[in-house]
């Protein structure tokens, strides 16, 4: 029998189901144990009073019984609760009071009995039995002062015999119970590992299935919707083959949105759901969205209305995709939930100021409706509500946990309304941005009956172009390259990157279209082959990879690689015309009438202006060659160079070659960033072409150019600063890959970010004729100055963590010190890219200039 409860209290503590203080107190209760069983012993030879001797003997024989009887009764709470209400009211007391009182053990007890009362009890039980327990300790010394005729008495011999033991015994049961308790923590710690390793495994394996699920997902649907474009483009095509083809587009795009559904379920387990704004004609938006649902709501006999507040703005800047995807889930939705009766998606506005404006989006149906106990679960993902009613509805249960995912990382909120039985209305209310304070006006989109063929006409044409495409899907390259014939742009194709390296070393191409999963080659890998090809014709050649791997996390991978452009699958022929009218030379662009038209539309807006999404500005010490700042259109503040003569404008005004000369002349001249108002001006008129700006500002350690913008930027909330540790062309070199970045559409905040990173990573010296320049910045004395010239030394600096510090001296003549800087600066390690060399410079001559060219 008592084998048996050993197994059973063994097994027991080992059961990581049971819980925790359980487990802890049937250990703590074999030790108490025990340790009574050596007190009673002791007390026995000392021959300890009769009242504490039968207060030991029957706490040995209370404590097993009660935790026996329930353990098998599986009530371990109730024998904790018991044993400690016993502990504190009737042993203390008789320990203390039979035991000597303060001449005794039981004084020593008392202390096991507070932190036993800690271990074993959670919660309130542990607060209100500590504070009963410190109550009963009180009243114990109170009658022990006053009544001491109440304590049986020890002799010194017993008193400190007694105590011993009790201190013994109390400190080894302490030791062991913390040890014990310890052990089981670490236990429980590493299986708390283990289950997160577990969960982050399977979390892993669930994202990797979503999205190649959804990558191959993608590929036929880029097929179907391409070759059904070409049906819509068709001059002969019939009405009934335009409406059914419009019907095919209609399902093909709700099939695109259900995957992005489930693409976007794995991006809210692995947390990178990214927002990425956008300017979107409103309008267009909703024409689109009813034409997908229009045939859904027709089928099922559903009367579908559509209520556009006339002032809405007519342009907005939020991310079009996501809120396209909101209302066509709760569309659906409610299409899904309505047997009869109808559906209304209602729109209107409310203009916060002339910026924002607070866009109201309800969608309302005479279906099912939802019980009211139902509703906090309603938007939980894979969650079907009123299952019994609902058995025979088709879908994921994805559907309303992205809504209300994509509406909190838009900052938004979503309600919903609903009396069961009659219908529900869901309200999303979402701040956008206002890009055409113009009304939107009366909408008229019900007639979809009427089916209007529109003439196709290709935004531009260019025969002097040619254009690689890289896939190893045959139906794909057929698709893409019918899509772009129209453009009259000669495509070759390739169907592995292998075949794509033989055509890049006999071809130049304006622009490639590459695919990223291929057999033997993938796109990344055959981009740097083209990157690096030794003869070949297309190292500099735009790349724009062309994926079904959509997100936000494979879109910072080819952004990484290199990749100059970025297109998800399936990809209409507007979007391909798009892409590759940023990348094909303007001279070899005939741009049609119809994207002249457009331009026209634009242009008589009134106030209306297509801007850019983040602009990257610097100053003119970023040193950023003129033809360069042209091409790109950075915005370039100058700095100001004070002199005696006047105030002159960095290179506008005064070059650096002018100062250096100037100051050698020994006249004053002090370069300083322009003042907090200039600064505002600056960005005032760049957020014109723009909603958000990042400028590059030079270190910190030579100018308080970066403190003077932050403090101009704190007048508006899309300007952000960037300290770039560095000077000169470093600082060039950063605003140019933060150029590239912005072209990506990345979110701002994730565009700073990697910024940040990215400058960490970037270089920063230069080396100094003469002392000279530092002798008059007061950054070396005279005497040291003089030393150093009369040996021909020449310092080279560098900056690092914000700071300048000098990082080599060299001594000699002016060439040895350039050539021994030069390798220094290119290890024999690094392999530059020498299509990218920024060779900066100030007051040197041409034919030392030849010269370092020539030794680089």
């Amino acid at each position: 029998m008592f084998k048996r409860f050993i197994n059973k209290a063994a097994g027991a503590v080992r059961d990581q189901e049971r819980d925790f203080p359980d487990r802890v107190f049937l250990i703590f209760s074999f030790i108490s144990e025990l340790a009574v069983l050596i007190a009673l012993a002791g007390d026995i030879v000392i021959g300890e009073t009769t009242g504490e001797l039968i207060t030991l003997i029957v706490i040995s024989f209370l404590v097993p019984l009660v935790t026996i009887v329930c353990l098998y009764k599986d009530r371990l709470r109730l024998a904790r609760r018991f044993l400690v209400i016993s502990l504190v009211f009737a042993v203390i007391p008789a320990l203390f009071f039979f035991g000597g009182g303060l001449e005794g053990g039981g004084v020593i007890w008392i202390i096991f009995t507070f932190m036993y009362v800690g271990l074993v009890l959670t919660k309130k039980w542990r607060r209100v039995i500590l504070t009963l327990l410190i109550i009963m300790t009180t009243a114990c010394y109170l009658v022990a002062y006053h009544y001491p005729e109440l304590v049986w008495e020890h002799d010194q011999k017993m008193h400190f015999v007694d105590s011993y033991i009790s201190i013994i015994l109390v400190g080894i049961v302490c030791y062991i119970m913390t040890w014990s308790q310890n052990m089981l923590y670490m236990a429980e710690n590493e299986r708390a590992k283990k289950e997160a390793m577990r969960a982050e495994e399977l979390s892993l394996a669930q994202n990797r299935f979503f999205s190649n699920m959804s990558h191959e997902i993608r590929t036929p649907i880029n097929s179907i919707l391409g070759l059904n474009e070409l049906i819509l483009r068709d001059k002969n095509a019939s009405d009934e083959v335009i409406k059914d083809a419009l019907d095919i587009q209609g399902a093909g795009k709700l099939l695109l949105a259900l995957i992005n559904d489930i693409l976007d379920f794995s991006k809210v387990e692995a947390g990178s759901m990214d927002v990425i704004a956008v300017d979107y004609r409103i309008g267009d938006m909703i024409s689109e969205i009813v034409n997908m649902i229009w045939l859904k709501a027709y089928e099922k006999g559903l009367k579908f209305e559509v209520s556009i507040d006339p002032k809405v703005p007519s342009v907005l800047y939020g991310d079009e995709v996501r809120i396209q995807q909101i209302i066509i889930n709760l569309l659906n939705n409610a299409v899904k939930y309505t047997r009869e009766g109808s559906i209304e998606l209602h729109i209107e506005s409310e203009d916060t100021n002339d910026k924002t404006t607070v866009l109201n989006i309800s969608v309302s149906d005479t279906g099912v409706g939802i019980k009211k106990e139902t509703i906090p679960y309603l938007f939980d993902v894979f969650k079907r509500v009123d299952e019994e009613n609902n058995r025979y509805i088709e879908g994921t249960g994805l559907g309303l946990g992205i809504v209300k995912q994509l509406v909190e990382l838009m900052g938004g909120n979503v309600t919903v309304n609903s009396v069961y039985g009659a219908g529900s209305t869901f309200t999303v209310t979402l701040k956008q941005g206002i890009t055409d304070p113009s009304y939107i006006g009366d909408l008229s989109i019900h007639n979809r009956q009427k089916i209007k063929k529109k003439q196709y006409e290709s935004s531009f044409k260019a025969p002097t172009a040619k254009v690689l495409i890289v896939d190893d899907n045959d139906m794909n390259l057929e698709v893409e390259c019918k899509l772009l014939a129209d453009t009259q742009i000669r495509t070759d194709t390739a169907l592995s990157g292998k075949t794509a390296l033989e055509m890049t070393m006999r071809t130049h191409y304006d622009v490639i279209l590459m695919d990223h999963l291929m057999p033997e080659m993938n796109g990344i890998d055959c981009l740097k082959n083209i990157r690096n090809q030794t003869g070949g014709l297309n190292r500099t050649t735009p790349v724009v990879v062309l994926t079904a791997n959509a997100g936000s996390d494979n879109r910072e991978l080819y952004n990484r690689a290199g990749f100059d452009g970025y297109l998800v699958k399936p990809v209409s022929g507007e979007m391909l015309e798009t892409m590759l009218m940023k990348h094909i030379a303007g001279d070899k662009l005939i741009i049609s009438s119809k994207l002249m038209r457009m331009r026209e539309d634009i242009s008589t807006l009134e106030g209306y202006a297509r801007k850019n999404n983040v602009m990257v500005t610097a100053t003119s010490m970023s040193d950023l060659p003129d033809a360069v700042i042209k091409k790109y259109n950075i915005p370039i503040i100058p700095f100001l160079i004070r002199t005696d003569e006047g105030v002159f404008k960095d290179g506008v005004q005064m070059d650096a070659n002018e100062l250096i000369r100037y100051i050698n002349a020994g006249r004053n001249a002090v370069s300083s960033p322009p003042d907090v108002q200039a600064y505002t001006d600056f960005f005032a008129e760049t957020l014109k072409k723009t909603h958000n700006i990042i400028h590059i500002s030079i270190t910190t350690s030579m100018s308080d150019d970066y403190m003077i913008a932050s403090e101009a930027a704190r007048s508006f909330d899309n300007v952000t600063v960037i300290n770039s540790e560095c000077l000169s062309s470093s600082t060039g070199i950063l605003v140019l890959i933060a150029y590239k970045l912005a072209q990506q559409n990345i979110p701002v905040d994730e565009l700073v970010s990697e910024i940040e990173m990215i400058k960490k990573r970037l270089k920063c010296s230069f080396v100094i004729d003469t002392t000279e320049y530092m002798a008059k910045k007061e950054l070396i004395s005279k005497r040291a100055n003089r030393i150093a010239r009369s040996l021909g030394i020449h310092p080279g600096l560098k900056f690092k963590d914000d700071r300048v510090v000098i990082g080599s001296i060299w001594i000699g003549s002016t060439k040895r010190a350039y050539k021994r800087y030069i390798h220094k600066a290119f290890p024999v390690d690094l392999i530059p890219d020498s299509d990218v060399v920024f060779i900066t410079y100030a007051d040197v001559p041409i034919e030392t200039l030849l010269w370092i060219k020539e030794e680089i």
